[in-house]
């Protein structure tokens, strides 16, 4: 097999000119490795790690409990497009819209995490199951266009377990040169909840009658909810099951997450290897009358668990303070001293949180549809861009599942966060309530339902 990517020529002597000039200073420039573990559909409420009350992820929490974990994170989009792109990019979801259907890839040009760092010496792999996230055309993303700076793209485990991709990502680790990047994206989590017989913990009887339940296929219940299909009588029994299959889901990845790490640990890489688990968005059970995701923008879909491994760095670190997607990369090349500004990245760079220990403050974005939210840590608000529908502003520290309006008592944190939403817009999307920039918010609703992405 031979090697990816480019070779990096300048790594050793820039060492050595540091070393010469600082003692023993630590050079600026770090070659590690870089891991990314996407998870599909991951809500972090069910994790152990952030106060779920059942054992689901002890490999994850126990990563995090060791390393660097982000208590307030979420998402740019409750779906993989345009989230993923935005992670990514460091670029808001509008930057993807208004193209023509089916194409949910990267904008060619684009700087992503992968060409980045390509072009700074690392060999890039991805090895993804995501139907979204391709080099070449699905049903679902009929142009593919994520495989921009990518050496090596491997696609056979589309919609399959964790298994496939842990099978692919072993032989890839023990040969690609150092360093690279490594994308993962597993779509365990992702519907149908259909975890192994032998992995089910949860899911261990289901009394009902209806065999898409018992099959783990919320699909029905999002015919009944968005496409006018029949009453199915949902019980809560019903919910519950898809619940614990959910549940058992993200116990079966938690197991490959486990082995993952097992084998950098095996073949001598976490030393060397910065590594990111993260999410693209999580999953509705029915809160807010939404199921499944790509629907809207309250916390049971754009809330997501972000945790990171740095080299060299002793944990326990928890991050409090509202972070985003948008954060990732800049964070990630920051860490490995590249300077950012060139790119033109909307996220921050977290290093230095990370470092410190500290809280950070500011505000968080999304988009969707014809909503946008805006989220500083306690309060979250979420516009209707659109003629219909009122603004509302939840208290998330004394409300985290957004059941009460506090817009008409909490006036000052509803005026801060709307004018701070209106600069982001201005910024990102100017004219934004425009009948032309809402229908292209919604053209990219219609694009995913006309390939069969959405009901």
């Amino acid at each position: 097999m031979t090697s990816f990517g480019r070779t990096r020529l300048a790594g050793a002597g820039l060492a050595l000119l540091a070393a010469l000039a600082g003692g023993c200073a630590e050079p600026e420039r770090r070659d590690w490795n870089v891991v990314v573990v996407m998870v599909d559909t991951l809500r972090p409420d069910h994790l152990g790690a952030y106060g779920y009350r059942r054992d689901t992820s002890p490999v994850f929490d126990a990563f995090a409990a060791e390393n660097v974990l982000f208590a307030d994170h979420r998402a740019q989009a409750p779906c993989t497009y345009p989230s993923v792109n935005s992670l990514l990019t460091s670029r808001s979801p509008q930057a993807f819209w208004g193209r023509s259907t089916g194409n949910l890839g990267l904008v060619e040009g684009m700087p992503s995490l992968a060409t980045i760092l390509n072009d700074l010496g690392h060999a890039t792999i991805a090895i993804s199951a995501s139907p979204v996230v391709r080099a070449t055309p699905t049903h679902e993303n009929t142009v593919g266009g994520f495989g921009g700076g990518f050496d090596l793209f491997l696609e056979r485990c589309l919609w399959n377990s964790g298994d496939c991709v842990h099978a692919d990502a072993v032989p890839h680790l023990a040969l690609v040169r150092q360093p690279f990047l490594m994308y993962l994206h597993y779509m365990d989590v992702h519907d149908p909840y259909r975890p192994p017989e032998e992995h089910r913990r949860f899911a261990t009887s289901y009394g009902g009658d209806k065999p898409f339940v018992r099959d783990g296929d919320p699909n029905p219940i999002a015919r009944m909810i968005y496409a006018g299909g029949p009453d199915l009588g949902l019980t809560d029994e019903d919910l519950r099951h898809l619940v614990d299959l959910y549940d058992d889901s993200i116990l079966y990845f938690d197991r490959h997450l486990g082995l993952l790490l097992a084998e950098l640990a095996e073949q001598e890489l976490l030393d060397e290897t910065l590594i990111v688990v993260v999410a693209d968005h999580g999953e509705s059970f029915l809160e807010h009358g939404a199921i499944k995701h790509c629907r809207n923008l309250h916390e049971t879909e754009v809330r997501i668990p972000l945790a990171m491994r740095v080299p060299g760095l002793a944990g326990p670190v928890r991050i409090e303070g509202p972070t985003a997607n948008l954060d990732v990369v800049p964070t990630i090349l920051d860490l490995l001293g590249e300077d950012t500004s060139a790119y033109g990245f909307e996220g921050r760079s977290l290093r230095r949180a990370i470092e410190r220990a500290e809280p950070v403050a500011g505000n968080v974005f999304a988009r969707w549809g014809a909503s946008a939210s805006a989220a500083d840590g306690r309060y979250k608000l979420i516009a209707n861009l659109g003629d219909k529908g009122l603004p509302k502003l939840y208290d998330l520290a004394a409300d985290p599942a957004e059941e009460t309006d506090v817009l008409d008592r909490e006036r000052r944190a509803f005026h801060r966060l709307s004018a701070d939403l209106e600069d982001w817009l201005a910024a990102v999307e100017p004219n934004a309530r425009s009948r032309r920039n809402l229908e292209r918010a919604q053209e990219q609703i219609r694009q995913l339902r006309a390939v069969g992405y959405l009901q």
